[in-house]
């Protein structure tokens, strides 16, 4: 607190800042001095197969569902 009884928060100091191990900079894809990582790191080429295949086939289940249970709800009224 300040003479005046205003509170002050504390003061941070410059360069305390979390940084990653040196040997991370070597990380390569699914994985790395940090271990395994939850996602795959972006295709160098740019390929985007895998991404539109899992969604044309989201999208084919999704329909399907609804498909499913529409003919549910017709039959059992």
């Amino acid at each position: 607190m300040t003479n005046n009884g205003e509170y002050q928060p504390p003061q941070e100091r410059p360069g305390q800042v979390a940084r990653p191990p040196e040997e991370a900079a070597g990380r390569v894809e699914s994985g790395g001095p940090w271990g395994p990582t939850d996602f795959d790191l972006p295709d160098p080429r740019g390929d985007q197969f895998p991404v539109l295949m899992v969604s044309v086939v989201g999208g084919l289940v999704l329909v399907l569902l609804v498909g499913v249970l529409t003919l549910f709800y017709f039959h059992l009224t």
